[in-house]
């Protein structure tokens, strides 16, 4: 049995043949239940790896969850538009690092939904790519939205998923203020 020991990515655990305690009914339930959730854990218990699932997960990914439990409960298993942002890959000395990081990101985003915004200010180039990912996402459903910031998806049923999330490297993760994760979920009833 190989242990997963500073294995981020789910697919990577998954495929790799890891041992992985299966928590996924626990994310199939947070998904599909209304409330806001803020996922707070401390360094090195599986933040990254928790937002890698939710980002298969809402990718539709069936296939990395076949035989966990998620893949008896969840029903639907569609693809939809993903918004992945990882703060790992740097550390961060100063805020031009982490702006750096995030122009880098939205670069990428912005070839693929359009870059009309690219002279305007970081959140608000954020804020576009989210309303055009949304625009997307409508066109395929008409019901709801779920966004991640690593992951984002629409679902078909009367429900809204989403999930943000930023984490920063271990080095930093104590002193910055960008360094938790989030997730959101309401329920329109």
């Amino acid at each position: 049995m190989k242990y997963p020991i500073g294995i981020q990515n789910f697919e990577k655990l998954r495929t790799g043949g890891f041992a992985y305690v299966d928590k996924t009914a626990i994310l199939y339930q947070l998904a599909s239940q209304g409330s806001y959730y803020f996922l707070s854990r401390p360094r090195r218990f599986g933040k990254s790896l928790f937002l890698s699932t939710l980002r298969y997960y809402f990718e539709g990914r069936r296939d990395l969850f076949e035989g966990l439990a998620v893949e008896k409960l969840e029903k639907e298993w569609e693809q939809f538009p993903i918004l992945y942002l990882d703060l790992n890959a740097r550390d961060y000395v100063d805020e031009t690092s982490l702006h750096a990081e995030l122009n880098r990101h939205l670069e990428a985003w912005e070839k693929e939904y359009g870059d009309e915004f690219r002279e305007r200010a970081t959140e608000e180039r954020f804020l576009q790519i989210i309303k055009k990912v949304h625009g997307r996402a409508s066109a395929w459903s008409s019901s709801s939205m779920s966004m991640t910031s690593h992951c984002s998806r629409p679902s078909t049923t009367p429900r809204h998923r989403s999930a943000y999330a930023a984490s920063s490297s271990p080095s930093t993760a104590s002193s910055r203020p960008w360094t938790s994760s989030y997730a959101s979920h309401s329920s329109r009833e």
